[in-house]
């Protein structure tokens, strides 16, 4: 992975659900990037003056995507790097609509959002956060047709919808061409028909000389699709809409979860030199099972599926390792357990692996607390009651996954399985799709 240039949206992603917070430690790992030579870029519906202050003064911030893309400026020149806005006869038509139909438009021109003087205090009763955030910054007109006339329009944002003429707004922008719109639960937005974030990417990427392989997006709502879709690392929040998730390469988690900072730490920020690798306990545990090739396919393919379900559940770095650590060395207790009880028994896996782990570990000069929480967890791998921390549970589920296939167990013992053990949603996903569970 080589990022080159990250593009943000803002509501719904960097902002909390209050439009207007952005908490620290997404700021921090924002920073970071931007210190590493990385192009950080908004990429917001908002107008290019709405974008939030704390986000567009972080050192380094040059370049904005916004109105969904129908504009693209170097912030601190000014220059229009790409602009594609509704042409003036379907801006004409458009307000001509929307003053017919009662509507409430803010209109996205210049990079200032202008509203006709009538509507603030429809907006003040709305009670709609987003609303409430933007009122500061509209700049109202007494005839918004008149000051518009002659003028191509970036964007029209629809609020406060009278459910009443819902109906004809829809239907009377359907027959308006060059234009296009994303209905939303109370708003419509609508921009030229070839405005969207994924071609201002397209056309800022081409202008910076980076591949859209190189670009990464996060974004969590519809408007968000073209950008996800263009970019070669892209990310969709926890709480994004159905389609964002679906056209997503990956997911992180919600804004309310620093969803950004995460998806920015794992994916980007360049590792600490002193973090460790796992792939010299690979060998121990492979040289301690040497010439058993099942005990040995066991623990590595239960060291895949545990790192997956841990990074699909996003495991924060240590509890990830603690777990792909314990995976590797799982069931290192059957050898010592069959030279001494003629049994592998499930309780005598957990009594006598601890000591071989803890050798194997200090000798590879492990952290004792990571060691500790190793062996407590090779010592209660198959007790499936008491579970204290994620990689716990998650341990006992990729183990399972493993099981139930060289074990040949009936769908019966898997549902079971599904409806008692396991509890993460990339570990049930990944029970269903090996067993085809009903």
């Amino acid at each position: 992975m080589n990022i080159k240039l990250i593009a943000l949206d803002m509501d719904g992603t960097v902002l909390l659900n209050d439009h207007t917070t952005i908490t620290p430690r997404t700021l921090k790992t924002v920073q970071a990037a931007i210190d590493q030579g990385i192009e950080v870029v908004p990429a917001s519906g908002r107008v290019l003056s709405i974008l939030p202050r704390a986000f567009r003064q972080l050192r380094g911030i040059n370049y904005a995507l916004t109105s969904n893309g129908a504009s693209v400026v170097n912030i601190h020149t000014g220059e229009t790097i790409y602009h594609n806005a509704i042409s003036e006869e379907p801006s004409r038509q458009l307000l001509r609509l929307l003053t017919a139909c009662k509507a409430v438009p803010e209109v996205y021109y210049g990079g200032k959002p202008l509203i006709q003087s009538g509507h603030l205090d429809i907006l003040r009763a709305s009670g709609e956060k987003l609303n409430q955030v933007i009122l500061d910054h509209l700049t109202p007109v007494d005839n918004l047709a008149a000051a518009m006339e002659g003028k191509c329009i970036e964007k029209i944002n629809l609020v406060c919808i009278d459910p009443a003429n819902r109906a004809a707004i829809l239907s009377g922008l359907e027959a308006i061409r060059g234009i296009s719109f994303i209905v939303f639960d109370t708003s419509i937005e609508i921009n030229s028909a070839t405005a969207t974030k994924g071609d201002a990417l397209t056309h800022l990427c081409r202008f910076l000389d980076i591949p859209l392989e190189d670009a990464m997006a996060i974004g969590d709502s519809d408007n968000d699709l073209a950008m996800l879709e263009a970019a070669g690392w892209s990310f969709a929040m926890r709480n994004a809409s159905p389609l964002a998730r679906q056209t997503a390469r990956f997911q992180t988690l919600s804004n309310e979860q620093d969803g950004v900072a995460h998806a920015i730490e794992r994916y980007v920020l360049r590792r600490p030199a002193t973090q460790r690798s796992n792939t010299p306990l690979i060998a121990a545990a492979a040289a301690f099972d040497r010439h058993d090739a099942q005990r040995i396919n066991h623990f590595m393919k239960v060291y895949a599926y545990a790192k997956t379900i841990g990074e699909g559940e996003y495991l924060e770095d240590t509890t990830q390792f603690i777990l792909e650590t314990a995976a590797i060395l799982h069931d290192i207790g059957i050898k010592p357990a069959l030279e001494k009880y003629n049994s592998c028994a499930g309780p005598y896996q957990e009594k006598e692996g601890p000591a071989p782990a803890r050798e194997i570990l200090r000798r590879l000069r492990y952290p004792e607390p990571v060691i500790e929480r190793v062996c407590y967890l090779i010592a209660h791998h198959h007790t499936y009651s008491g579970i204290d921390g994620m990689d716990y549970q998650i341990l006992l589920e990729a183990d399972f996954l493993v099981n139930a296939w060289e074990s040949s167990m009936s769908t019966e013992q898997i549902q079971s399985a599904c409806e008692h053990i396991f509890q993460t949603e990339t570990g049930r996903t990944l029970l269903n799709d090996l067993f085809l569970l009903p």
